[in-house]
């Protein structure tokens, strides 16, 4: 797969379960406008520094455990896949993007699916942009829990939703096609999940961080969505996957 990213400016902050004089997790409800100081010529002809602000936008992953949450950001930011399962109890990850020419800052949460951890996954919430909901495409209860529990969380949100199928690449592998049918199960369809995106009003996007197929498409309409929600068609021109790429 060939991709214009450069992930050279990319930070994960892993310190953000840690807490500060607020009480807040650090990154975890606080994210600011980033700043650069460009020149500015006056009409005298002398440059002053003026303070421009680079957008910030919030995107929170949630889902069940071992969806593939943190491997989906470890392949969009560094281009490796985990084969094994570590759980996460919060993650905050930064990059820089461009965005036809415009520098943006990307905030990606990496949340846990333990119920357990409801209080702390919840401080992650205030200020997103996007809410991507997870949920593997290989393992139909991760399916059911985002529409008996995850979707209603956020069916008064006013951040855009993004239902992402995870784990593509096992639609028809053979063993887990068996494992399934076995327990009188099946993969999870395109078009039952679409039909679920529909009903949440969500965009809907499958995904494989094995293969990096669409992972990059995925974070590209997080960052669409998160720049102008209000104002975007409801498909993007062809052209917009140009726009994108880490800096």
């Amino acid at each position: 797969q060939t991709s214009n990213s450069d992930t050279s400016s990319t930070t994960r902050d892993d310190s953000s379960t840690s807490n500060d004089s607020n009480g807040d997790p650090k990154g975890a409800t606080k994210f600011l406008l980033r700043k650069r100081k460009t020149k500015k010529i006056t009409k005298e002809g002398k440059p002053f520094n003026v303070v421009v602000e680079k957008p910030t936008i919030k995107c929170v992953l949630v889902g069940d455990c071992a969806v593939g949450k943190t491997n989906l950001i470890l392949s969009y930011l560094e281009n490796r896949f985990n084969t094994e399962h570590i759980p996460t109890a919060s993650d905050i990850y930064n990059a820089d993007v461009m965005v036809n020419d415009s520098p943006v800052h990307l905030t990606l949460c990496d949340t846990a699916g333990q119920d357990t951890l409801d209080p702390l996954r919840e401080l992650c919430y205030p200020d997103s942009d996007v809410f991507l909901l997870c949920f593997s495409i290989a393992k139909p209860k991760t399916f059911h829990a985002i529409k008996n529990k995850w979707a209603p969380k956020f069916a008064k949100t006013k951040a855009s939703l993004i239902l992402v199928g995870t784990q593509a690449d096992l639609r028809n592998n053979p063993n887990v096609l068996n494992k399934l049918q076995s327990n009188g199960e099946k993969p999870i369809s395109h078009a039952d999940a679409w039909d679920l995106a529909t009903t949440i009003g969500a965009k809907y996007i499958e995904t494989s961080s094995a293969t990096q197929d669409k992972v990059k498409e995925v974070f590209d309409t997080a960052i669409w969505e998160g720049l102008a929600p209000t104002n975007l068609p409801p498909t993007p021109p062809p052209l917009w996957k140009k726009l994108f790429c880490l800096v």
